[in-house]
């Protein structure tokens, strides 16, 4: 095994061949943490030469940034076996993301894992679609009609915040799934309220964005106390950019 970096309370060990996504700059190890008292705990420990995306946390699940990966570290199955110098090394931050300490799922449950991702997403969608339906009968009940946004109305609304009621809500992710929808016709939605509706920054503005508003201000209604952006920070070590 090979020693990486101690810090706070913990080390950090490799104990296998790492695994490459596709573009090469995600290395994926199996390791251990120990702390002070020598307790060993199973984690993933990776090593990332680029901003981490929504896509990658679906991947690999939560990950914690612990640092920089120092340039005195050297392992063969990383620099030696990928042509990496050590030098280099201060490119990859490195991250931890941890496992069941009982090992790895076994393969009747990997296979069942997909399927009820599936189910969940499509739930949560219904979900979604029904709170946009609700609000929207409410304002034709109401007679009440948004106006379009203006210039104005761009410069000082925030993200994740589409209707600048200074609230980030359920509203307002109907408001993204309506923007999607509208975008899917071919309608024109202003750049700036799609931008302010691409919580997770890849560039679309959709269900899933809709499902993180969602998720956000339902750790609001249970006491949390965060902006989006030390949310977003706090979920995919950046402001989803």
């Amino acid at each position: 095994m090979s020693g990486i970096i101690k810090r706070s309370d913990y080390s950090y060990r490799i104990t296998n061949e790492p695994e490459t996504n596709e573009d090469g700059n995600i290395y994926v190890f199996n390791g251990i943490r120990l702390d002070n008292s020598g307790n060993k705990e199973t984690v993933k420990i990776l090593f990332v030469r680029r901003t981490l995306r929504f896509v990658d946390f679906q991947r690999y699940g939560s990950a914690t940034k612990i640092c920089k990966l120092p340039e005195s570290f050297y392992d063969e199955r990383f620099n030696k076996k990928y042509g990496i110098d050590s030098a280099s090394n201060g490119l990859f931050d490195l991250y931890i993301a941890v496992k069941p300490s009982h090992g790895t799922v076994p393969e009747p449950e990997k296979s069942r894992l997909p399927k009820l991702l599936i189910i969940a997403a499509a739930v949560l969608v219904v979900l979604l679609l029904l709170i946009f339906g609700a609000v929207k009968l409410a304002g034709v009940l109401g007679g009440d009609k948004p106006a379009p946004p203006t210039d104005s109305t761009a410069e000082t609304t925030s993200l994740g915040d589409l209707n600048g009621d200074g609230l980030i809500n359920s509203i307002d992710a109907s408001m993204v799934l309506s923007n999607y929808n509208k975008v899917s016709t071919g309608e024109d939605i202003p750049e700036s309220e799609l931008s302010r509706g691409d919580l997770n920054g890849d560039g679309r503005s959709d269900a899933s964005d809709a499902s993180l508003i969602l998720a956000y201000y339902s750790f609001m209604s249970s006491s949390g106390d965060m902006t989006l952006d030390e949310y977003l920070d706090s979920r995919f070590g950046g402001s989803g950019e």
